[in-house]
């Protein structure tokens, strides 16, 4: 059965929110929030859990976790120039394109 991710863009007054990892694969990288999803569960249910559990974000509040090093609101262009996780490059990519 292959891995299923969800991740979310997180915008706020022209600002991104990534976190920057903690594990492998891409310890040390920038990434924005998300995971696999779990058998049976949503996409949306999935990418609130990840979220909550990457970020703790109730809204308001972001907290580091054993997952994330650090996290850092910054331009969507400025991140682009940043070591970027995943395929996150392109998926930053795409969303500027479309905003």
């Amino acid at each position: 059965m292959p891995n299923v991710s969800v991740g979310a863009i997180i915008e706020k007054d022209g600002k991104i929110l990534l976190t920057k990892r903690n594990v492998k694969p891409f310890k040390g990288a920038w990434v924005i929030p998300g995971g696999h999803i779990e058998q049976y569960e949503k996409a949306e249910d999935a990418v609130k859990r990840e979220v909550r559990e990457e970020t703790g974000l109730n809204i308001k509040e972001a907290k580091i976790n054993e997952e994330s090093l650090e996290f850092g609101w910054f331009e969507p262009k400025m991140a682009l120039k940043l070591k970027l996780g995943f395929r996150n490059k392109e998926i930053i990519s795409q969303w500027l394109e479309q905003n």
